[in-house]
């Protein structure tokens, strides 16, 4: 026999004597029995604790991962987390290192079970793809597209320069953005950079009750904005021109004085931020306004106001 070891669940392990015997019977020489604990699952219909089921759970099957792009290298590092308990910390605390540089273990694997937790699941992905330069984004993306959404992969392809500019901010330094957890959320997490998508959204993606001064914001965009300055002297031109129109250059002072002003430098931000992307959150704002450039920012600023009459 060429077979050296077998790696099996644990419900195999009371046959084991069995086998073994059979070996020696047989005159064979025994392999190597590994015996490793299942993934379970809380069943949704009766609350109890299951093996996955690739007839129950779509979690199991393959189909599942491709057809809503989560990237089979990040599957492989949630398998590794259930593999060895000492993974996550390591992969987390290693961000130049893969998973082919930790030496698994059979001492570190799961004894009595491991629960499959999609929310670590999406947790991984989204370190997964922050780690991801914005090329590979853009072009993995794309591959995905090419064959679960052709009509956006040809969007993709129409504005491939500018989508790498929004996939690489923030990209740099300790804590980069973590806004995607598979392929299938870039349409929707990134639909501002693309103006029929904007459009087409016509700020349902805002979820305040506030109505911004376009005006004021136009006045800044038009007479005040500099697309060509260094991010912070991008934000202090935003603190003076608050200063001269009425707002606090801080919410720590506006927050002492709250009669004095009409709001904060914040707010002003807040107000552009979702004029242009339709939402409270989003990347970091002069990055944004500078691949937009600033014909596109007026024009978003009067669609804005066309929507608020």
């Amino acid at each position: 026999m060429h077979t050296t070891h077998v790696i099996r669940g644990d419900e195999w392990v009371s046959s084991l004597p069995l086998h073994l015997q059979l070996f020696e019977i047989l005159g064979f020489e025994p392999v190597k029995y590994a015996h490793i604990a299942p993934i379970t699952i809380k069943d949704q219909e009766t609350g109890n604790i299951r093996k996955i089921s690739k007839r129950k759970d779509p979690w199991f099957g393959v189909k599942y991962y491709d057809e809503n792009g989560i990237p089979i290298e990040a599957l492989h590092l949630y398998l590794a987390t259930i593999t060895n308990t000492n993974f996550e910390e390591w992969y987390l605390n290693n961000p130049d290192k893969t998973i082919f540089d930790f030496e698994f273990s059979f001492d570190k694997q799961a004894i009595g079970g491991t629960s499959f937790d999609e929310a670590k699941l999406v947790n991984l992905c989204k370190t997964y793809f922050s780690r991801k330069s914005a090329e590979d984004v853009y072009n993995e993306t794309h591959a995905w597209a090419l064959k679960h959404d052709t009509e956006y992969a040809k969007v993709l392809e129409d504005n491939k320069d500018d989508m790498v500019k929004f996939f690489n901010i923030e990209k740099d330094g300790d804590r980069p953005r973590k806004d995607i957890s598979k392929y299938s959320d870039v349409k929707e997490e990134f639909s501002y950079a693309i103006d029929e998508y904007f459009k087409k959204e016509d700020y349902s993606k805002y979820d305040g009750d506030k109505t911004y001064d376009t005006d004021l914001v136009l006045d800044y965009v038009n007479n005040h904005l500099d697309l060509d300055v260094s991010n912070e002297d991008w934000f202090n031109g935003v603190k003076e021109f608050a200063s001269n129109n009425g707002y606090a250059s801080s919410p720590k002072d506006y927050k002492k004085e709250p009669d004095k002003y009409k709001g904060h430098v914040g707010d002003i931000c807040e107000a552009i931020r979702v004029m242009i992307t339709g939402r409270t959150k989003s990347p970091d704002l002069y990055s944004i306004m500078k691949i937009l450039g600033k014909d596109k920012i007026i024009e978003r600023i009067n669609l804005y106001k066309e929507h608020v009459k």
